[in-house]
């Protein structure tokens, strides 16, 4: 990052004679600025990962309310952060403004140096990502064999959202939502996951499962509807001395779909 912030004149093709003495400023001293955090953010790494180390003993010896405390204090002192960062793009936004002005020339379009800081910032910050997820990751392992399915979704939520390719997390996601019954959302998991490990016994045999368990609710489904619908018009029929015994229901087995037939003299 040091060396990014010494190349943001150059990459900015900023004359240094045109900078506000303000500008300059934060130039001159951003060395010694981002040296002292890169040596905080180290230290508060460190001991995120001595309280991440901790939490797995924990868990390990079944503690997992310990567990569970160990990972909190590990995010708490972990750079970074686990909300989603959505930044504006300063080209875009200095572009919208000169547009209102009426002054949209090169000049005014060109980033200030307090903007390109800022974009690097962001960039920075995305490197603790990885462990950050992986702190949620936990979390979630503990909240699942405490039986707290809703905990476990929100943490892998937002380790996925951290690292959406992270396996351990849509495994996590995807044995819980299997155990809700929501097998579409698991089967879509199972087949990121795939997309991670193509040799993934536990996505393939999981998604076999899954898939033939959804084809089961759907059809299920189908006959609940189907019978919601027979009552319904056996209540509107009675009325004109019919009944749904007069349609024949025929179920096209490439489809799925069903025809209805007329049967006038219906048993």
């Amino acid at each position: 990052k040091i060396k990014r912030m010494a190349e943001l004149s150059a990459e900015l093709d900023l004359d240094r004679d045109a900078l506000t003495e303000e500008e300059c400023g934060d130039l001159n001293s951003l060395s010694i600025q981002e040296k002292t955090k890169a040596d905080e953010d180290a230290r508060c790494l460190q001991l995120a990962v001595e309280w991440k180390e901790k939490g797995n003993d924990q868990y390990k010896q079944r503690n997992y309310e310990a567990a569970l405390e160990c990972y909190g204090s590990a995010l708490e002192v972990c750079p970074g952060s686990s909300e989603n960062m959505v930044k504006e793009n300063p080209d875009e936004e200095k572009e919208e403004q000169c547009l209102e002005e009426g002054a949209a020339d090169d000049d005014t379009k060109q980033q200030t140096v307090q903007e390109k800081i800022k974009q690097i910032d962001i960039e920075e910050d995305s490197q603790f990502n990885e462990p950050r997820s992986t702190y949620h990751c936990n979390r979630a392992a503990c909240f699942q064999q405490l039986g707290r399915d809703e905990d476990v979704l929100k943490e892998c939520n937002i380790a996925l959202r951290l690292s959406p390719r992270y396996v351990k997390a849509l495994m996590r996601r995807g044995q819980v939502l299997e155990k809700i019954e929501h097998y579409g959302e698991a089967i879509e998991d199972m087949k990121l996951i795939l997309e991670v490990e193509p040799n993934s016994k536990f996505a393939k045999e999981k998604l076999k499962k899954l898939e033939k368990m959804e084809e089961e609710r759907l059809e299920k489904l189908k006959e609940e509807t189907m019978g919601k619908l027979k009552d319904l018009g056996n209540s509107l029929l009675g009325n004109f001395g019919l009944s749904t015994d007069n349609f024949k229901f025929d179920k096209d087995p490439n489809s799925g779909s069903y025809n209805i037939q007329f049967v006038q003299n219906a048993p």
